[in-house]
């Protein structure tokens, strides 16, 4: 029994060796995926590809274990999201693709990004597309972030693309923040009724945009101050109109078609992971990121809740991916969509203009 039980220890130890030496390669300065850091926790592959991008000389190193490409080839929807908290040099980012799967959107495809053009994000996707024969996704759901649109644009002739509402309003604030507008749009306040109309614009008729925001302005106070009107022209330069090119036209941005097919109106799953994620920075002893090793600790835990999942829908196809949401998020959906409709009682006239954002506004329970 004392071999066995020393040989048990030596295998311990050399394994524990191996996984040592397999971290202080993916944290090294050139990082290196190998052993354990370039497998699942069952063992099998999770290191799809680890290239250089030929036109920019940036790093494409992606993970994903072979469930996750079965789940991402099926999927008509893609969404799209990066994030920087728990990038290492010599990334930038973490490049995160969901797919649809049973009652959810989950993440399958992780890619570290070293250099973030369009022309990476492309080589990642044709990448993924050679391993795919039959991935052929309809509609597309990204952040604001052009060159990420533009290349699954490229990638997939006549997907239709649609920006997250949650980072369009974020952004929408932002630039609120930045004219030093927002103390002035709370409940009460002097803004309050074109800001909070504003926030559901996006609902509305994609080619009334211009006429209902003419509606909104109008709610300011007067005389605008020279704050309100930069804020209108920036709104009128990027979203609104009229100009001959925008960058994010009415089409990209409105969700009331997503809303009438059930289609997410926001990467908040993909945000999930980042918060999942934001538990590896929180581990990292004072560190801003976590190391190689750690971040890939997380995706592994990721790929194997994907396999649970996967053995729980082939048990019981009631089985729900998601955790279940709130009570009120789901009533407030069943209001949201039953305005998107607009089906007025016989004799009514279907709600237009300031009218119909009114009723989204009460639907989305805006005071």
């Amino acid at each position: 029994m004392s071999g066995t039980a020393s040989s048990m220890r030596r295998l311990i130890s050399r394994v524990r060796e191996e996984n040592c030496q397999d971290a202080r390669a993916a944290d090294s300065a050139n990082p290196v995926f190998k052993g354990k850091m370039a497998q699942d926790n069952d063992m099998e592959n999770f290191l799809i590809f680890d290239e250089i991008v030929p036109q920019t000389g940036g790093r494409n190193v992606a993970f994903g274990n072979q469930l996750a490409l079965d789940v991402l080839e099926k999927s008509t929807i893609l969404l799209t999201d990066g994030t920087f908290a728990v990038a290492q040099a010599p990334f930038l980012q973490l490049w995160s693709i969901h797919a649809k799967f049973g009652d959810s959107t989950i993440p399958v495809v992780h890619v570290l990004m070293a250099s973030r053009s369009k022309l990476d994000y492309s080589h990642a996707l044709e990448k993924l597309k050679a391993l795919l024969p039959n991935w052929a996704p309809t509609d597309y759901l990204g952040d604001l972030e052009i060159g990420q649109a533009r290349a699954v644009a490229d990638a997939f002739p006549g997907i239709q693309t649609s920006f997250c509402y949650f980072h369009l309003l974020q952004s929408w604030y932002r630039n609120l923040k930045k004219y030093h507008l927002d103390g002035l749009v709370h409940y009460g306040g002097p803004m309050y009724p074109f800001w909070s109309l504003l926030r559901c614009l996006p609902y509305g008729d994609v080619g009334n945009v211009e006429q209902d925001f003419r509606a909104l302005v109008a709610l300011l106070p007067t005389p605008l101050t020279p704050d309100m009107q930069k804020y209108e022209e920036y709104l009128r330069k990027f979203y609104i109109g009229p100009r001959q090119t925008l960058m994010f036209p009415p089409t990209t941005w409105n969700v009331s078609n997503r809303t009438l097919r059930h289609l997410p109106r926001t990467t908040n799953a993909v945000e999930a992971l980042h918060r999942n994620l934001e538990r590896c920075v929180r581990d990292t002893r004072g560190r801003t990121s976590p190391l190689l090793s750690e971040l890939l600790k997380c995706l592994r835990q990721e790929a194997s809740k994907l396999k649970f999942d996967k053995e729980a829908l082939d048990i019981d196809p009631l089985y729900e991916v998601s955790s279940s949401r709130k009570l009120k998020d789901v009533a407030k959906d069943k209001r949201i969509l039953a305005v998107v409709q607009n089906n007025p009682a016989p004799g009514a006239a279907p709600l237009t203009g300031l009218d119909f954002l009114k009723a989204i506004r009460a639907a989305k329970k805006y005071t």
